[in-house]
């Protein structure tokens, strides 16, 4: 199939960095569990702040940081099975050719435009943590590239977390790869087979006066675009699986970040708390947008499915069958398409316009009073 290219960057990273489950290796076990003690070390840091907002922003940033890494580390692990079955799932999609090279040139540009921004990610990302690893020992304004207590201000524990830190977080990049690109691929190639499937059921044209060969052949077609339906739901209910507790994290990480740019806004006299507050929140807010947004475009193309089958003549048709199957698929086409963050949330574009800025904003004003009554 010719979108399975645009896949070969996810399952050869899936398969390079030991995360198949047949080949798994004992780093990927290792790696959470130094995780989750650099995490520990940082919510540790929290008692030793001075109530001043830019080391509470440090801190924030560094717990969701190592979180962030926390979380993909631990869902390849639990999930890396299905992820497989994912990838090898797209060999069974439709070519998209199918109807004509125009249209297929068209989906192919667009699978172009997702891999570039998964690229883009990863440069950005590398670009970032080099950044990170390399700040304490160039500039020097901090010991470690994210904040952290270091037990007993003791050198040895310092080197000793700084590379941890740098072990744990260089992993990160192939993680947003296979993780991330996964889920960012899928739900472009489940919106585009969807668009397939409703073009292929508008396609049916029973007529005025059927014969029963015509009527046959319909049917025929319908069962095939029902199994082929029911294929596409069962891969959205495995990213349903994967991704749902993953999604109420980036939900409130995304939220927390918003909260720090209205602090250091309203606080800040420093150019450069202002510019590292700023491109932490732009990574953040991106790397969910184009998540929530690619769900979002799949909800609503896959709701257009029921619209096609409206639209069938099947009044024309003297077998029962052909009304009967149509009406099992109206069922399955009018359940919604969506994915929920953990069941707490709608994961599509108006939870990220809206409730983003309106929540941060009112736990913003929320804290700003508080601090003020105190």
């Amino acid at each position: 199939m010719s979108q399975i290219i645009y896949l070969d960057l996810v399952y050869n990273t899936f398969k390079r960095i030991g995360l198949s489950p047949t080949q798994i290796s004992l780093h990927n076990y290792i790696l959470p569990l130094v995780t989750s003690i650099l995490v520990f070390l940082v919510v540790c840091n929290f008692q030793y702040l001075h109530h001043d907002i830019f080391e509470i922003s440090r801190a924030c940033i560094a717990f969701c940081t190592h979180s962030h890494a926390l979380v993909r580390q631990l869902s390849m692990i639990w999930y890396s099975s299905e992820i497989e079955q994912l990838l090898k799932s797209v060999a069974h999609f439709w070519d998209y050719d199918l109807f004509g090279k125009d249209l297929g040139e068209y989906f192919r540009k667009k699978m172009t435009v997702r891999l570039l921004l998964i690229k883009c990610l990863f440069v950005i990302c590398v670009g970032v943590l080099s950044y990170l690893f390399l700040s304490p020992l160039v500039f020097g304004h901090t010991d470690l590239p994210q904040e952290s207590w270091i037990p007993g201000n003791n050198h040895y524990a310092k080197v000793i977390i700084y590379v941890s830190q740098i072990v744990c977080l260089s992993n990160v990049p192939f993680l947003l790869i296979v993780f991330d690109g996964t889920l960012f691929f899928l739900c472009n190639e489940l919106e585009i087979q969807f668009l397939l499937l409703k073009k292929s059921l508008q396609a049916i044209k029973i007529g005025a006066n059927p014969s029963a060969e015509q009527e046959r052949v319909c049917l025929d077609k319908l069962k095939n675009y029902s199994i082929y339906h029911l294929f596409l739901l069962r891969v959205h209910e495995k990213l349903k699986t994967i991704y749902s507790d993953f999604f109420l994290f980036e939900y409130l990480v995304c939220i927390e970040a918003l909260c720090i740019l209205f602090c250091v806004l309203n606080e800040s006299t420093s150019a450069s708390e202002l510019i590292v507050s700023f491109i932490y929140m732009i990574g953040v807010i991106l790397q969910c947008a184009f998540a929530f947004l690619a769900v979002s475009n799949l909800e609503a193309e896959a709701a257009t499915l029921s619209d096609a089958l409206y639209d069938l003549d099947w009044y024309n048709s003297s077998d029962k069958k052909i009304p009967r199957h149509i009406l099992f698929m109206l069922m399955k086409a009018q359940q919604p398409v969506q994915l929920t963050g953990a069941g707490l949330i709608s994961v599509n574009r108006n939870t990220f316009l809206q409730n983003f800025s309106d929540i941060s904003y009112s736990i913003f004003n929320f804290n700003a009073i508080a601090t003020a009554v105190i």
